[in-house]
Formats: C-alpha cells, structure tokens, sequence
C-alpha cells in the first residue's frame, strides 16, 4: 500500500471523527439513558394500558410503528412479486398419517396462544407482534407437516396479500382519529378519545383495536413470505 494511499485513509478518518465530534456537540441537551419514568408511571392514565412497550407502540410512538408495518408490507409484497412466477410450484409431500392426526391437538392450542397473546397485549407482556408471529409459525408447521402445497389449496397466496394491505390500511386510518382532532397521529387519549381506567380486555380500546389489526397483517405478511419462499423451481 503506498504512503499516498495511507495519508488519503488517516485523513478520511480524521475528517469523520471531525464531523461527528461537531455534531455531537451541536446536539441539545440528551435525554438520560435507560427507561422512562413517565412512561413506566403515567402509561396506565394516558393510555389505558399497563403493558408499557405496547403503550409505547401504539400511542406514544404510533407514526413510527406504522413505518415498521410498512417495511413488512414492503418486505412480502417483493419476495411475492419475486416468486410468483409460474416457473416455481408448491410440493405436495408432508409427513406421515400419524404425524398429520397428531397436529389435529396441537395447531388449536398454538392459534389459541397466539389469539390471547395478541387480545391481552396492552395488559401483559405480549401483542400484535407477538401473535402474528405466533400464527404464521403454524403456517410453517402445517406446511411441514401436510405439505408446502397445502396454503395453496385452502389459502391463496392473494388472499392474504390482501389481508396484509387491509389491516395496514385500517392501522394507518386508526391512527388518523387523533390527527382529526388536532393531536399528533395516534395519540388517542390525548385528543380524549375513550380509554378504560382499570387493565381489563376493553381497557384500551384503540390499542387492542390495533394489537388485532397488526395480529391479521404479521401473521398474513410472514405466512406469505413463507409461502412464496417454500416453493421449488419446476423442472424443465
């Protein structure tokens, strides 16, 4: 490596570390590091909700949540535009009868979870996320256990594109009832929208509204993602 070559990279270096200490110091007074107070103390009276990540999520950082739904929607729109070609075909191949009979008890109790998980989210630790997630992970075991095929036959692969685009549709309108009265966009309790007092299924009705709008669209989202990334190419 030349001399020439070096004092070109010390002085990139140099130039960065520059720009980044005069823009650190040009940064108005930093908030404390770690959590909250007023999140861990006030997210009850102000939203309604005793889980503080989903009072977070949903209210006090909601324009930033939809732009996380968005990359998802984003995210399964390509890989289905990537995969849906007619050059790639779903296998037919699953496991075995005893295997198949067997999943009969246990996808319930995996979508049962996955549904209180998501109802219960702005109570205790879980929502939306977590569910969706929950129930395209059943996507996943049904294609293991009957076949990647077998979404095709009884799920279309457009039929939760369509999913997905709806509830993002209805995460973005929600939002918007606090715009319309003057507030930042979704901060429902501030602009006096109703919220419960006591953590119980209804006690934030906006949230839980969202928790099962962001639930359907995780869910539609991944399990078309996996859907669309299980197939094999056809052979010529």
């Amino acid at each position: 490596m030349s001399v020439r070559r070096i004092a070109h990279k010390v002085l990139l270096v140099a130039a960065l570390l520059s720009a980044g200490g005069a823009l650190w110091r040009a940064l108005p007074e930093r908030a404390p590091m770690g959590p909250s107070t007023h999140y861990l103390e006030r997210s009850l009276e102000e939203t309604g909700a005793t889980n503080v990540v989903s009072a977070i999520l949903f209210d006090y950082r909601g324009f930033d949540t939809l732009v996380e739904v968005t990359v998802l929607f984003a995210a399964s729109a390509g890989v289905s535009c990537l995969f849906s070609s007619s050059l790639y075909r779903s296998s037919s191949e699953g496991l075995s009868p005893i295997a198949k009979r067997s999943s009969l008890f246990v996808l319930p109790i995996v979508a049962s979870y996955g549904l209180y998980m998501t109802l219960w989210g702005h109570v205790s630790p879980g929502g939306g996320f977590q569910g969706g997630a929950i129930l395209a992970g059943l996507s996943v075991l049904m294609a293991v256990i009957y076949g990647s095929d077998f979404e095709d036959r009884h799920v279309k692969l457009k039929t939760k594109e369509r999913i997905e685009a709806l509830c993002a549709l209805g995460f973005l309108l929600v939002g918007l009832f606090g715009m319309a009265l003057g507030h930042p966009y979704m901060s429902n309790r501030a602009a006096g929208l109703p919220t419960g007092s006591r953590p119980h299924l209804l006690s934030a009705p906006f949230i839980s509204i969202l928790n099962v709008l962001v639930w359907a669209k995780v869910a539609a989202g991944l399990s078309a993602i996996f859907q669309s990334l299980s197939r094999e190419l056809r052979r010529p």
